[in-house]
C-alpha cells in the first residue's frame, strides 16, 4: 500500500511539472486550479481531519498546539520558498535570479512536503481524503515551481532532476512517519502528526483562497470551483 500510495505522489508531481515543457498554463488558470485544491484542502479539514485528532486520546490542548506549531512552521518556511507551495510566482522578477534562489525556494519547498508526507506514512491508507488532498495540491504546485524554474532559465534536465527530488520528498517522509509510528504508540502518534499537518494545511489553504481574488474579489467560476472543491470533499460524509 505504501509503495501505491507513493507512486501516486510522484506521479501527480512528475506529470503536473512535466506540463511546462509543452503546455502554455496561464495565471489566471493556474489560479484557478490552485482555487480548487485550496479548497477541497481546507474542506477534508474540516469534515474529517478535525474530527480525526480531536477525538483521539491526545489532549484537546496539544492538538491545539501542534496545529498552530505547523502553521507557524509553514509561516517560516514561506520566507525560503517565496510561498510557492500556494503558487506565488512572479516570473518576470526572476530573470537573473542566482543558485541561492533556486536552492531557498527548492528547501522551503522541500521541508514543505516531507511534513506532509509524515501523516500519510502513518495512515497508509489510499481511501483517506489526506492523501487526495496532497496529490490534488501537488499538481498546481509542480506547475507553479516548474513554471518559476523555467523563468529562471534553469536547463530542461536540472529542472526536471528538481521536479525528481520534489517528487520523492513526500514520499521519504512517508517512511520516516512509518518508522516513528513503529517506535512510539500509533494510537498517539497519528492524530500528532496530523495535527502538525493540519496546521500547515490551513496556512496554505486560507493563503491560496485569500490570494484567489483579484482585489478581494471574486468571479464567477473562481466560486464555482471553490465550490467543487468543498462538494468533492463532502461527498465520502453524503453517501456513507
Amino acid at each position: 500500500m505504501e509503495a501505491l500510495v507513493s507512486f501516486i505522489i510522484i506521479l501527480s508531481i512528475l506529470s503536473g511539472g512535466s506540463t511546462v515543457f509543452f503546455l502554455r498554463v496561464s495565471q489566471p488558470g493556474l489560479k484557478l486550479i490552485l482555487a480548487f485544491s485550496g479548497s477541497y484542502l481546507l474542506s477534508i479539514t474540516f469534515f474529517t481531519i478535525f474530527p480525526e485528532i480531536y477525538s483521539s486520546p491526545v489532549p484537546h490542548f496539544q492538538i491545539g498546539i501542534l496545529v498552530i506549531g505547523g502553521f507557524l512552521l509553514q509561516t517560516l518556511l514561506e520566507f525560503f520558498s517565496r510561498g510557492i507551495e500556494h503558487g506565488h510566482v512572479h516570473i518576470h522578477h526572476e530573470h537573473s535570479a542566482s543558485r541561492w534562489h533556486i536552492l531557498s525556494l527548492s528547501v522551503g519547498l522541500y521541508v514543505h512536503s516531507f511534513m506532509e508526507g509524515i501523516p500519510l506514512g502513518v495512515i497508509e491508507r489510499i481511501d483517506h481524503p489526506l492523501l487526495w488532498g496532497v496529490v490534488l495540491h501537488n499538481i498546481p504546485i509542480s506547475i507553479a515551481y516548474a513554471w518559476l524554474l523555467k523563468g529562471m532559465h534553469v536547463k530542461p534536465m536540472t529542472l526536471l532532476v528538481y521536479l525528481f527530488i520534489f517528487s520523492v520528498i513526500t514520499p521519504v517522509g512517508m517512511l520516516v512517519g512509518n518508522l516513528f509510528s513503529g517506535v512510539y504508540d500509533i494510537e498517539n502518534f497519528e492524530p500528532v502528526a496530523l495535527a502538525f499537518a493540519t496546521g500547515i494545511f490551513l496556512h496554505i489553504s486560507t493563503t491560496i483562497l485569500f490570494e484567489t481574488g483579484d482585489h478581494h474579489r471574486y468571479n464567477l467560476r473562481k466560486l464555482v470551483v471553490i465550490l467543487a472543491g468543498v462538494l468533492l470533499a463532502l461527498l465520502p460524509h453524503v453517501v456513507e
